[in-house]
């Protein structure tokens, strides 16, 4: 995934991957807590992933997706 030199939203990012179909539902989903990243619950809906990190997403119980931010 290519971000800008900060870095880019956590809602942006599970959007552009394809894990949510909009960043309002990825906004809706880390309020639920149905976002983990590397395998922690995610509370942060302000979280910016920076550049050079390699994650991996999971949306719901299925959805999973390995994430590197360039």
């Amino acid at each position: 995934m290519h971000a800008g030199s900060a870095g880019i939203a956590i809602a942006n990012l599970l959007k552009e991957v394809g894990l949510t179909a909009s960043t309002s539902e990825a906004l809706r989903m880390i309020a639920q807590g149905g976002v983990k990243l590397d395998g922690q619950k995610l509370s942060d809906k302000a979280l910016t992933l920076a550049t050079g990190n390699e994650v991996v997403l999971q949306v719901g119980k299925r959805k999973f997706a390995r994430v590197k931010v360039t």
